[in-house]
């Protein structure tokens, strides 16, 4: 587990202090550019010179220095360097092999990775070759094989001789993020998760701020659509001020992070401001964010031009890196999202279609919320009943999967009049929606659903979220659609079917064939939503009216 180091983004009114997005706001511009340009000068000047003892000296002494904000005149001195003298240093030795691997500044290079080893591999040479393969492919859109190579890179890095991973300490957090990286693309975010932990840790014990502020950033953010925003947020006050000149990528996962937490909180000024002062300055964020974008939209209810933006989006970018990954999911959670808001069903239909045919690649519990919301929308409880029940019963649900899932359940109890089981699942919402600030899950509660939960339960919303739903506009209500009805012959096969009855059983009780029983507990199945008879079970029970 990473350390718990935290940068100087203290909390402030419950939200992690902006400092680190000021990029030096507020610091004259021309220190920090003078600043920049003195180590190249001095650098250069050593390697004009050919004064090499002198070179190696000013880089001992102003190693942090030159890692953090002069990159290009390390890899210039290193590679300038007579052989023999970076041989010498091991900490030389490693930086040098890995220079021409890591951007000096600004977006990443196409050549960046090429790679070339010798005969015979060290582990730098594997674990440099490994690490162009990851990033090679996932510039691409192989996200299977960048996640395959990252893989393979870390169990190369767990076999080996402590003496021999100790030597490359000092590079190791930069390979760490490439890794971690291709695993978030990919979409194993939770693997994604500890690969950042861990160049975190290896960037702070190494005085390496650059990898520290975007590991801790995109740990936030990977948090952050988790539905975990507690531990979005304590990874946000871990991100360390760094400074630059505003062409480096490394700020901006975090300000996404921060951006969709303001969104939970229903502060969608804040989050537009967070968006609007952070350049996009990253070739591989274009779809994270997106979503961030469009998650302040949705719930300004703004989903107008949703589908020619994401189109244009799509367009600008090669088709491979949309077609799977994480890039993938978030652009069809972000078109799900929009479709909840539009009064547009056979738009829905299909997007749900889409979404629901990825299910096996989304993160846990991601696509039950929106199924859940969507039966909702349409006035299919017995669905709404069914999909939300299942994770809560297998306990795997996140906080913010957990508290959707329940506010879901709170409003079918409502409408079948359960008033006690109602009160029940909002009462244990109300908690985590308070615990977390997540006032956006009770922004999609219908108003009058809202307003008798509280009235029922004695339990008022808390007043952050009460002040944050008046200050948001009223989400867009679809027009409700009639669910589907069974037949009367159906009927009877459900009641057989909650009995526990087989089958072969149904069939030889109704004189029937068992395909003409197969085909009717299929349209059963389809028509309430489930994929099994626990399913059915569930259903009958928030549904009782289906029997009859």
């Amino acid at each position: 587990m990473a350390q718990a180091t935290k940068g100087r983004g203290a909390q402030l009114g419950g939200r992690p202090n902006p400092q680190w997005l000021a990029w030096g706001r507020g610091l004259n511009p021309l220190w920090v550019r003078s600043c920049i340009s003195l180590g190249h000068s001095e650098v250069s000047s050593l390697i004009q010179r050919e004064e090499w003892d002198d070179l190696a000296n000013y880089i001992e002494e102003h190693w942090v220095e030159l890692t953090h904000s002069h990159r290009e005149s390390l890899v210039s001195a290193l590679n300038a360097m007579p052989a023999a003298l970076w041989k010498s240093n091991a900490r030389f030795a490693a930086a040098h092999e890995y220079a021409n691997f890591i951007p000096a500044r600004g977006a990443a290079r196409p050549t960046r990775y090429q790679h070339a080893p010798g005969a015979e591999e060290g582990l730098l040479d594997t674990l440099a070759r490994l690490t162009s393969q990851s990033a090679g492919a996932r510039m691409v859109g192989r996200f299977d094989d960048a996640v395959a190579a990252a893989e393979e890179a870390l169990r190369v890095l767990r076999q080996s001789p402590a003496a021999a991973t100790q030597a490359i300490r000092p590079v190791l957090p930069d390979l760490r993020l490439q890794w971690a990286i291709s695993l978030q693309l990919g979409g194993r975010l939770s693997e994604a998760v500890r690969a950042y932990e861990r160049a975190y840790d290896e960037a702070i014990r190494h005085d390496n701020t650059r990898i520290a502020v975007e590991a801790a950033g995109t740990i936030a953010f990977d948090f952050a659509i988790l539905g975990m925003p507690t531990q979005a947020r304590e990874w946000l006050a871990r991100v360390p001020v760094y400074v630059h000149d505003g062409s480096d990528t490394v700020h901006e996962m975090a300000a996404l992070a921060a951006a969709l937490l303001a969104t939970h909180e229903l502060d969608l000024d804040e989050a537009g401001r967070i968006l609007a002062d952070t350049p996009a300055v990253s070739s591989e964020t274009w779809a994270m964010r997106f979503f961030a974008e469009s998650s302040v939209e949705s719930i300004r209810g703004s989903n107008e031009t949703f589908a020619t933006t994401l189109f244009a989006l799509r367009a600008a970018h090669p088709a491979a890196l949309s077609a799977s990954g994480l890039n993938d999911i978030l652009l069809r959670i972000a078109a799900a999202e929009a479709a909840l808001q539009t009064n547009e069903p056979a738009r829905a239909d299909i997007v749900f279609a889409d979404l629901a045919a990825r299910a096996s690649t989304l993160p846990p519990g991601v696509l039950e919320p929106l199924r859940a919301w969507r039966a909702i929308a349409d006035d299919d409880l017995s669905a709404a009943f069914v999909i939300a029940s299942g994770p809560l019963s297998e306990g795997t649900a996140s906080p913010g999967v957990a508290a959707e899932l329940r506010a879901v359940l709170a409003v079918v109890h409502l409408r079948h009049d359960q008033r006690d089981d109602a009160v029940a699942q909002y009462v244990a919402c109300r908690k985590i929606v308070s615990d977390e600030r997540l006032f956006d899950v009770l922004h999609r509660v219908a108003p009058d659903d809202l307003d008798r939960l509280e009235q029922l339960s004695g339990q008022p919303i808390p007043p952050a979220a009460r002040a944050a739903l008046a200050s948001s506009p009223p989400r867009v209500r679809r027009p409700r659609r009639t669910a589907a009805r069974l037949t009367p012959r159906e009927i009877i096969v459900l009641r057989h079917l909650v009995q526990g009855r087989s089958r072969a059983e149904i069939a030889h009780a109704e004189n029937l064939s068992q395909n003409t029983i197969k085909t009717q507990t299929t349209s059963i199945y389809r028509k309430l939503n489930v994929t099994n008879r626990d399913g059915v079970v569930r259903a009958v029970m928030a549904s009782p009216g289906l029997l009859r």
